[in-house]
This record gives structure tokens, sequence and C-alpha cells, in this order.
């Protein structure tokens, strides 16, 4: 799961993580600080786009961790501390 801030180089941060991933989760975190997943989904290969709305997103998170566990992948929230902020508080939960 994956979103961040207009400041930071999505080319750079692009690269890295497709060199990793099988896919990627693009959360949309609903503010003009963030990239939205749709101004950003052509630097990522199979990009899949996430709600990150309070209330969506425990869903989100938990669709992206079945999909990962379907795929014998490990989910990697990453770019945003504010992301990984908001699931830290239901990650065990989930």
């Amino acid at each position: 799961m994956f979103a961040t801030q207009k400041t930071k180089d999505i080319k750079e941060m692009s690269k890295i993580i497709n060199r990793m991933a099988k896919k990627v989760f693009l959360v949309d975190l609903d503010s003009e600080i963030f990239y939205s997943p749709k101004d950003i989904s052509t630097f990522f290969k199979k990009p899949h786009y996430l709600s990150g709305q309070k209330a969506k997103l425990r869903k989100s998170y938990a669709y992206a961790k079945q999909k990962s566990e379907e795929d014998n992948s490990i989910l990697v929230v990453c770019g945003t501390f504010h992301l990984t902020g908001r699931i830290y508080s239901f990650i065990n939960s989930v």
C-alpha cells in the first residue's frame, strides 16, 4: 500500500517499488498535499486503487492484505507516515 506527498520524487520512489513489488495498492488519502492514485498510476506496474478515507481505510487494508496472502506475498505499507499512522491503529485487528 502506497501514498506519498506531492513534495516527494515519485519517479525515483516508483523505480524502487517496482523492482520489489508484484503489485501496488495506491491509496487515496483525499488531501491536496498527496498525489492522487490516478495522477501517479502510470509510474507503477499493476496499480490498484484503494480508498484512504478513515471510514473506508480499514476495508482497503483488509482487501490488500487478503490479496497479498492469496499471492503468498508480504503486504508493505509505505510512502508516508500519514498512511502508516492511520493503519497502525488497527493493523492487528484485521
